[in-house]
């Protein structure tokens, strides 16, 4: 399993830290995951005391051979910025717009099929489906 650093969103107002899982079997293009926080503010591996489940998650899907991403989440890498614009803050800002860059950034990695990109999210990312979205990747 290979662990490279990453920045979702670089350049923009907002990057955010995290890490692109790849598995170590040579077997190219992988499917990926890229995993989407819920609800509250989180870091990539969405780590509650001792429990990191999104980093269990990446390091088992690596195992049989699928890549991942996960980042972390806009409210806990800029929590100050956000307070800022807190009453205009929707799912789009929170989640949405990140986890459609996340997706760029694998359809441009040539060792991903971009025909088996998949989102894996919990809590209130299920309330809107990220494929059905109106929003453009």
């Amino acid at each position: 399993m290979i662990a490279e650093k990453i920045i979702v969103g670089s350049g923009t107002e907002y990057p955010l830290n995290g890490l692109l899982t790849i598995p170590s079997q040579v077997n190219k293009p992988y499917p990926a995951v890229i995993f989407v926080h819920g609800s509250g503010s989180s870091n990539m591996d969405s780590k509650i005391m001792a429990c990191r489940p999104f980093k269990d998650l990446a390091e088992g899907l690596s195992k049989h051979g699928i890549a991942s991403i996960r980042y972390d989440k806009r409210s806990f890498a800029h929590p100050f910025k956000i307070r800022k614009i807190i009453k205009d803050f929707t799912a789009r800002e929170e989640s949405i717009e990140d986890a459609i860059l996340a997706t760029n950034i694998l359809k441009n990695d040539a060792r991903i099929d971009p025909n088996w990109i998949f989102i894996i999210g919990h809590s209130f990312i299920n309330k809107w489906r990220l494929q059905q979205c109106q929003f453009q990747t």
